[in-house]
């Protein structure tokens, strides 16, 4: 039993040793400053990959709030066009006018405050306010 297991873990090993097929790993990589806000700061990472849109990098220094501040006005701009990508692709048309949109939200963050904030480790809320009031900044 204890070779089947050496010789299953030497073969697994062999076959995650190559490169993941069709993927590149990025060698000359480099850092375009987009903002920076207290202690922050918001990149852009340049460098030679297969996205279309350059992911971005995030230094955040501070308390959690301070982090969650500095997150949500760095990236305010991003949050809400994500947010609206996302529910676009999952609330049907007729949800995305206005007053319905507001409705949905109301919901979301009912179920989020009564249910899921108590899972919630203790020191995320602290971040959670801080994104909110930078977003909103």
């Amino acid at each position: 039993m204890k070779l089947i297991c050496l010789v299953t873990i030497a073969i697994l090993a062999i076959a995650c040793a190559d490169d993941t097929p069709g993927f590149k790993v990025a060698t000359d990589t480099s850092f375009t400053v987009l903002r920076s806000h207290g202690m922050s700061t918001l990149y852009q990472v340049t460098a030679t990959s297969q996205y279309e849109t350059a992911p971005y990098l995030l230094d955040l220094h501070g308390t959690r709030y301070e982090q969650g501040y500095d997150y949500g006005y760095l990236t305010a701009a991003e949050i809400v066009d994500t947010y609206h990508m996302f529910a676009g692709h999952f609330l049907p048309p007729k949800f995305l006018d206005e007053v319905a949109f507001a409705l949905v939200e109301a919901a979301v963050d009912l179920q989020g405050n009564k249910y899921l904030s108590k899972q919630l480790p203790a020191e995320f809320p602290d971040e959670l306010r801080g994104l909110k009031d930078g977003a909103s900044a």
